[in-house]
């Protein structure tokens, strides 16, 4: 499997899921629920969190924790703007998209996330320094990544 940008992908396991990234990227931290890559040249990180619930959530539920990620977001920007699209049911999940950027510091930022009955995950890709070029494509392979996963299949 190749990236969009024709470098060849590497896999990475966390949990249940494999992640094909673009060769380079490193594995930089790792716990029970989290799992950080970066680029090769460190200007862009990825962070892989997941989320387990007893009960299964409901799309009200999911609302209020994207509801909550905004808001840790907008706390997080000197100067700058948090970007969310509106929740939506995909099929037996549920899933949004934000992005978002601070003039003072930089920084540029976009995430994901996707919760299933019982299983939250969000995928969220930063970069300190503004965005390099090409940002935002290892979203194209974890995309990929996500119509393939038979546990999560959002898409």
């Amino acid at each position: 499997m190749t990236s969009s940008n024709n470098q060849q992908a590497q896999n990475f396991t966390f949990g249940e899921f494999t992640i094909s990234v673009p060769e380079g990227w490193r594995e930089f931290k790792r716990s029970e629920d989290t799992f950080v890559i970066r680029s090769v040249d460190d200007e862009e990180q990825v962070t892989i969190t997941g989320m387990h619930f007893a009960k299964a959530a409901t799309f009200e539920d999911f609302k209020t924790l994207c509801e909550q990620r905004i808001k840790v977001e907008k706390r997080e920007i000197v100067e700058g703007f948090v970007e969310p699209t509106e929740p939506v049911k995909s099929g037996n999940s549920f899933d949004m998209f934000f992005s978002g950027g601070d003039k003072k510091t930089r920084r540029v930022f976009m995430g994901y996330l996707v919760c299933t009955a019982h299983d939250l995950v969000t995928i969220y890709l930063e970069s300190p320094q503004g965005a390099p070029k090409g940002f935002g494509s290892i979203f194209d392979t974890i995309d990929v990544w996500l119509k393939i996963n038979p546990k999560i299949n959002p898409l």
